[in-house]
């Protein structure tokens, strides 16, 4: 298997990253886009025969070189709105594209879109655990961390006024009122701070920040931005992990990292032996190459 992945690695996810680097270690030949090479030369050097793409990256380069080739695409659709998505699928259809499964990060119950004639499937975010943290707060006690991708000020200010430390942290560049304003890649090594963490965003999804914060922290909950949003992520998160967070980490390390959202792609691509191989993927203690 030969698998270019394009590099949409953002504030919120990794996950172009821990894909290929998952790949990689199963046995297939992954290659994260990061070159700036256009598509036609890059295609044409590497040879894949599957491309992984975020839809709001698929260029007409890419639909024109994959147009009645041999070469499959999966697409990311998180974030779509139906009118994008009736465009994309009507382009794969009318250029011939094969395209087995579209999908989103979006937990089945929030997943509102639908496309004609390809299946979407929900993949949701993962734990990466080829982010380490490598920093010990064993003597650090700051009684709460707020993981956030808004100014959560005034809706947990409640909490905080009962504490005597706490930050806001946010991985976004225009949550500039954070206390601590970082790259994803670099969270989990801050996680271990604190005794409480909650993670908080405006939107249904359960973001990768949430996952990566179980295992990495203390004391982890989680709320969405709006009641209404809560109520459908804390049922998902429920059905995902159970009531106990004390039993939260065990779970996300058996059944929600990074290396089971490969072996689900796997498995959806139908390439059982690299999908046998990625549970060795872990004990893999070769350096990390996308970071």
């Amino acid at each position: 298997m030969r698998a270019l992945i394009q590099n949409y690695i953002n504030g919120e996810s990794t996950e172009a990253g821990y894909i290929t680097e998952a790949l990689n270690r199963a046995g297939a030949n992954a290659e994260l886009w990061t070159d700036g090479m256009s598509a036609y030369d890059k295609m044409d050097l590497f040879k894949p025969n599957v491309v992984f793409c975020h839809y709001m990256f698929l260029t007409g380069d890419i639909i024109r070189y994959l147009s009645n080739s041999q070469i499959d695409i999966v697409i990311n659709i998180s974030g779509i709105q139906q009118h994008e998505l009736d465009t994309i699928v009507n382009e794969i259809k009318d250029k011939n594209i094969n395209c087995p499964f579209l999908f989103s990060n979006l937990p089945r119950e929030a997943l509102k879109v639908k496309a004609d004639g390809v299946k979407v499937h929900s993949i949701m975010n993962a734990a990466d655990i080829f982010l380490n943290a490598t920093e010990d707060f064993n003597d650090i006690e700051i009684d709460l961390g707020v993981v956030c991708d808004y100014d959560a000020t005034s809706k947990f200010s409640e909490q905080t006024a009962d504490m005597r430390s706490w930050h806001f942290l946010s991985t976004s560049p225009d949550m500039q009122t954070s206390d601590i304003l970082a790259p994803i890649q670099q969270m989990p090594s801050l996680y271990g701070r604190y005794k409480k963490l909650i993670v908080t965003v405006d939107g249904p999804r359960i973001p990768q920040h949430f996952f990566d914060a179980v295992v990495h922290g203390n004391d982890v909950s989680f709320q969405s931005k709006y009641g209404t949003q809560d109520k459908v992520s804390q049922a998902v998160i429920t059905k995902l992990l159970g009531e106990d967070n004390t039993k939260w980490k065990s779970h996300v390390e058996k059944k929600h990292t990074c290396l089971n959202r490969v072996d689900k792609i796997l498995s959806l691509l139908g390439v059982k032996d690299l999908a046998k191989n990625i549970g060795k993927a872990s004990d893999d203690n070769s350096t990390t190459q996308w970071i």
